[in-house]
């Protein structure tokens, strides 16, 4: 019996992983005034009335050694949702990591 439950408890954790944060745990967009993807992707996140942080890397060290770390290279745009990352703007991927309809 006790196998069961766990079996069934961590089978309901895997299943609801796939949803679990939703953007609860922090969006941020690193992007570049100059940028035409950026753009498009500041406009889909105020669209859907998503709330993140902007990054402007163009003249920001600091934010392009934060990129290196998370990236591992310098290139705009680039999204992180619940610490999920990824390079350039996926509208489809950021709309499922974000739980939108």
């Amino acid at each position: 019996m006790k196998r069961f439950f766990l079996a069934v408890v961590l089978l309901s954790s895997v299943a609801g992983s796939a949803h679990a944060g939703c953007g609860k745990q922090g969006v941020t967009l690193y992007g570049a005034y100059w940028c035409p993807a950026c753009a498009t992707a500041k406009q889909f996140l105020s669209r859907n009335k998503i709330s993140y942080r902007y990054v402007e890397v163009t003249s920001s060290r600091r934010a392009q050694k934060a990129m290196l770390r998370q990236f591992g290279m310098v290139a705009v745009p680039a999204v992180v949702i619940d610490g999920r990352r990824r390079m350039g703007f996926d509208k489809a991927w950021v709309g499922r990591a974000l739980c939108l309809p």
